[in-house]
């Protein structure tokens, strides 16, 4: 396998057809520690190369199959007929000698839903529409022969969700084991529908000016026939550590990210206390439901829903204790945080969403600023 890098992405490329004098930038692109991925911008048009890396970039040893490009490949080109225009970018050239892809890129003025959010903009139509094209797979897929014959496998799934986050939580926190255990026993069985197993705002480019909350989806290597109350869980779970975070945005151990000049005041200028700010994503996790029951009447049973919820804490004690936590919450007293909410989520199952929401809406009432 030739290692593309963005000192050579220019040779590569002339091989496959697109002459050196025609490119004008190559960028590095992506929040995601899987894979390489460059952005290439030519006298033709913008595009992704994308190259996957069979050791990610972790502090903890975390490998995977680069095989898995072409399965994401594939999973592209099979989704995109299901879902509206635009949503999936379009693969333009498979290279199975160089584990890469070219696709289209997304709109030049697309912008990363996780920076937005973490620099305090907030906007509801973007999970509205989350839940709306979350259900269309779902809905969509269920029980669909084909999609489950040619997504059956569950390896990838394996080595980049099952094991650095479920085990891993397991590992470390005995008392939890046996219900997780539940969730990876379904990981392992169901086959409901498809499931995107990285569903989660740093995959998400959305299309400013759009009114219905338009974007791009990205990063489908983890797709397998599964469990959909995954997706709902991994989902909701990274809508919850924003609102973690944004309940403290400014601490002497986080910088806040450069936000959007374009779109207002943000978390650095704003005068809004961080209750404000943590409601108003509490918000967006309550739109993302009504759209997603709306639109996946079959697949949103009460039994996945129930499964969605401990998904949910089970996915947010993995992103500060497993394989890859998240990097916006570096302080200790946080992450012991999220590890009671978490535990309690998992030990004394939540009855329903609004539940979950008071839950965490209580502990960090019992926080105060001078911890920092």
């Amino acid at each position: 396998m030739w290692e593309i890098t963005p000192d050579n992405a220019r040779e590569y490329l002339g091989q496959i057809g697109i002459p050196r004098e025609e490119i004008v930038a190559i960028q590095p692109l992506g929040w995601g520690v899987s894979n390489l991925v460059l952005r290439i911008v030519t006298t033709r048009g913008w595009y992704v190369l994308k190259q996957s890396r069979p050791q990610l970039r972790t502090k903890e040893l975390w490998r995977s199959d680069p095989a898995r490009i072409f399965r994401e490949a594939h999973a592209m080109q099979a989704l995109a007929p299901c879902l509206p225009s635009g949503v999936v970018p379009r693969v333009l050239h498979v290279d199975r000698d160089h584990y890469c892809f070219l696709m289209e890129h997304a709109p030049p003025q697309a912008r990363v839903w996780k920076a937005e959010l973490l620099s305090g903009q907030i906007q509801a139509q973007v999970a509205t529409f989350a839940g709306q094209l979350l259900g269309q797979v779902h809905e969509q897929t269920q029980h669909h022969p084909q999609f489950q014959q040619e997504f059956a496998e569950r390896q990838v799934f394996w080595q980049l969700r099952t094991d650095p986050f479920y085990l891993r939580i397991m590992q470390r926190h005995p008392d939890i084991a046996p219900v997780v255990e539940t969730l990876v026993q379904r990981l392992d069985h169901c086959s409901e529908a498809i499931c995107h197993g990285d569903f989660s705002p740093k995959n998400l480019l959305i299309w400013p000016e759009r009114p219905d909350g338009l974007f791009t989806l990205v990063d489908y290597e983890t797709v397998c026939f599964g469990d959909p109350a995954m997706d709902v869980g991994f989902f909701l779970s990274h809508l919850l550590l924003k609102a973690i975070r944004l309940t403290w945005p400014r601490t002497s151990a986080w910088q806040l990210p450069v936000s959007n000049p374009s779109a207002g005041p943000d978390l650095a200028t704003s005068p809004l206390p961080g209750t404000v700010w943590r409601q108003q994503v509490f918000e967006l996790t309550q739109r993302f439901w009504a759209s997603y029951r709306a639109t996946a009447p079959r697949t949103c049973s009460p039994e996945h829903e129930h499964w969605s919820r401990l998904h949910c804490a089970a996915c947010m004690l993995a992103r500060v204790d497993g394989t890859s936590p998240v990097d916006y919450l570096p302080e200790e007293p946080l992450r012991q945080l999220v590890r009671c909410f978490t535990k309690s989520i998992l030990l004394q199952p939540a009855p329903d969403w609004e539940n979950v929401l008071h839950r965490l809406d209580d502990l960090l009432l019992q926080q105060t600023d001078s911890r920092w």
